[in-house]
């Protein structure tokens, strides 16, 4: 539970702005997703089943706008310097004050990337750091892997980057999106139900979510994610039994179907499919473990009022 209690004498008494209450992060029906013998028995109808009965879920903490612009003040002012709940999100906004901005974390960052200090940083991570959101989407792989194969010949949105360039050569890179921060998905969402209704489940989602499509022979060029402050989950659904794989940092792996890869993707990463069949995993992104509900709840309140203000609520994902 968060304590607020220091911050009220550190603003002499000033009661501060109501976080919303905790809510649960996974239902009821993805508790029992670790036993082993149920997924490996359930049919296509009683996954489907179980799935729809699955509730989105819900941030531990919420903040209203009140909430944000008093912890942002303190933030500013370092007064949260010693709340262990805020030390992660109180080293990047002194940085920003100072206008020091953060050296990369190793030779495999991005120079301009948003980084962090003080979050765990390595390629791969281990799936157990966000197992909840792991179990879900290894449970329903077989429903996502249906649902994508289900989309068939429709020409799918070519992946572009932030800026609208290509990152590929050579073949393909399409995508579907379930998710992405702020922008209108509901006709892709309308054509794979099920896999929405999944990812809507997932805990601490950062709001970006989408099949990715690697037809044969494409590349995936070196390039590094604009940002650390979230993991990146890929849940392998259609993979080559050779020639596909990725690097992220100085390691590389392969993906296995109805498995899950957890990874940093502020690391320098590029992605190979030298097969002759495509390669289909989903991805979806979570805030990284190591922030607290609180900072989650501020960076996502923050990131909202700018999306807002940007009108980038009002955009259409393509496909």
């Amino acid at each position: 539970m968060l304590s607020l209690a220091p911050l009220a004498l550190a603003t002499r008494g000033t009661a501060p702005p109501q976080l919303g209450a905790r809510a649960p992060i996974v239902s009821a029906a993805a508790q029992s997703l670790s036993d082993e013998s149920i997924v490996s028995t359930a049919s296509t109808a009683q996954l489907s089943d179980e799935l729809r009965q699955l509730q989105p879920a819900q941030p531990a903490l919420t903040m209203d706008n009140a909430a944000v612009g008093f912890h942002t003040g303190l933030l500013k002012s370092g007064l949260l310097a010693r709340n262990r709940d805020w030390a992660r999100v109180h080293a990047r906004t002194q940085a920003k004050a100072k206008r020091r901005r953060p050296p990369p974390l190793s030779d495999w960052h991005d120079d301009g990337a948003l980084l962090f200090p003080g979050l765990a940083t390595r390629p791969f991570h281990d799936p157990a750091c966000v197992a909840d959101a792991v179990a879900l989407l290894e449970r329903y792989a077989s429903l996502v892997r249906d649902e994508a194969a289900a989309l068939g010949a429709r020409r799918l949105q070519q992946y572009r980057d932030h800026g609208d360039a290509v990152l590929h050569e050579n073949g393909d890179w399409s995508v579907h999106y379930l998710s992405l921060e702020g922008s209108d998905t509901a006709a892709q969402r309308a054509q794979t139900p099920l896999t929405a209704r999944l990812v809507d489940a997932i805990p601490r989602t950062t709001g970006h979510a989408f099949l990715s499509v690697l037809a044969p022979g494409t590349h995936i060029l070196p390039h590094c994610g604009p940002c650390n402050y979230r993991l990146r989950l890929q849940l392998g659904l259609r993979v080559p039994e050779a020639g596909c794989s990725i690097r992220v940092g100085g390691e590389t792996r392969a993906w296995r179907e109805g498995e899950v890869l957890v990874l940093d993707d502020a690391f320098e990463h590029e992605v190979w499919n030298d097969s002759g069949e495509p390669r289909v995993i989903l991805i979806v992104d979570v805030w990284h473990p190591d922030f607290s509900d609180a900072e989650v709840a501020w960076m996502a309140a923050t990131r909202e009022a700018r999306h807002q203000r940007s009108g980038g609520g009002g955009a259409t994902a393509r496909g």
